[in-house]
């Protein structure tokens, strides 16, 4: 019985961090703007590590090798989005982050050509 309910709190504790890992993720893409010559590129997954105060402090890609520019700046991108949008409140120690297009919000700018 104590095994089961060691398992059960563990998969609590897990599923919690991974909503955690998840709104990270969602908090960054706010920030992030694409740039140009990335197409065709839509994930970066990173081990975060967050302060006590929930800035970023360091941080490895996992998915991604810096072997064309294209990749490299795109990875880049992504970090500096966690980096911009950082404190995640309540959040620290190292974190599973995957960073994805999709979950950049649309942005309503201003047209120019009127």
């Amino acid at each position: 019985m104590r095994i089961l309910v060691l398992a059960l709190s563990l998969l609590a504790i897990t599923a919690a961090n991974a909503d955690q890992d998840a709104e990270i993720a969602r908090k960054a893409a706010e920030c992030w703007d694409l740039p140009v010559g990335t197409a065709g590129l839509s994930r970066a997954q990173f081990d975060v590590t967050l302060d006590a105060d929930g800035f970023v402090t360091d941080a490895t890609v996992l998915d991604h090798k810096a072997d064309r520019t294209s990749t490299k700046v795109f990875v880049l991108s992504a970090l500096r989005a966690l980096q911009k949008c950082a404190p995640y409140r309540g959040v620290s120690g190292t974190r599973n982050v995957t960073m994805d297009v999709s979950d950049i919000p649309p942005r309503g700018g201003i047209n120019p050509f009127k």
